[in-house]
């Protein structure tokens, strides 16, 4: 496992968050006009995942551009709107793990109120799984993988979704090159950031999809029976996967355990929800 020094820096708020009330107009309790918006340096900035912790507070993830540098960035936020003065420094946290590509595109809340960051870190041709596992005020909890940060190396990887079992086990999910194919990615943890080495053998399992890049993996979602779906695109072709809990796909589901529908040019299925 890589050792990482990430640098803290401060930036202003993520992206812009917008809430409603139960009717659907603009909750001017929030902010007083139901908007939080603020640029971080004029340039490219991103929010790509936003949660409620268990205390109410809310954090938003994602990834700031500087000097064609991108940084993973976390904004937490009290009910209010208004930045959480005891989340990281002023409410802020950017990391820096010193690597060229280098962000964050999804969270997961556990029932400790520890919340997961998952994201994906290295260079062009050797893009890895990251996770991250932040405490309620933003900090680092040093008792997941190496002092608080996973990284996966299959090969040039790209994490799309987490979710997190009942049990407190984490699932990934993202493409990945390996050998000029586009290959569908999915990664189970313990809760401590080991690989679960009851899914698959291994903990990861890799299924083939294309020999070009056409391929998006858009979300994941777990069924009550512990069974997961996976979303994908493929060829403009709506995809689904599931997959047994021990990472076997599920013959019951489909054809061979996946279902593709009717094709629509540069169209993504959204996320799956149950």
């Amino acid at each position: 496992m890589k050792k990482l020094c990430p640098h803290l820096f401060l930036f202003l708020v993520i992206c812009p968050i917008i809430t409603f009330a139960q009717d659907g107009t603009l909750d001017l309790s929030f902010d007083e006009d139901g908007r939080v918006s603020t640029d971080f340096f004029n340039e490219k900035d991103y929010g790509r995942a936003i949660v409620q912790l268990n205390n109410g507070k809310i954090v938003v993830a994602g990834t700031a551009e500087q000097n064609d540098a991108d940084y993973p960035s976390l904004a937490g936020y009290l009910e209010n709107g208004t930045l959480d003065m005891n989340f990281g420094v002023n409410g802020l946290i950017a990391l820096d793990f010193t690597s060229s590509k280098q962000n964050y595109v999804a969270l997961v809340v556990q029932d400790d109120g520890k919340f997961i960051a998952g994201g994906n870190i290295g260079e062009p041709n050797n893009i890895n799984f990251l996770l991250v596992r932040h405490l309620p005020d933003g900090s680092f909890d040093s008792s997941f993988g190496n002092n608080g940060v996973v990284i996966t190396d299959i090969k040039k990887d790209e994490l799309a979704d987490l979710k997190l079992q009942p049990d407190g086990k984490i699932i990934a999910v993202g493409r990945s090159h390996i050998n000029d194919c586009t290959e569908l990615v999915l990664a189970r943890y313990l809760s401590n950031g080991d690989l679960d080495l009851s899914f698959n053998g291994s903990g990861i399992v890799t299924i083939c999809l294309s020999l070009n890049s056409g391929i998006w993996v858009n979300s994941l979602e777990l069924q009550s029976d512990g069974k997961i779906l996976v979303s994908f695109t493929l060829s403009d072709k709506l995809n689904m996967f599931r997959f047994l809990e021990d990472g076997n796909l599920d013959l019951s589901f489909g054809i061979d355990g996946r279902v593709t529908t009717v094709s629509y040019t540069h169209l993504t299925l959204p996320t799956i929800q149950l």
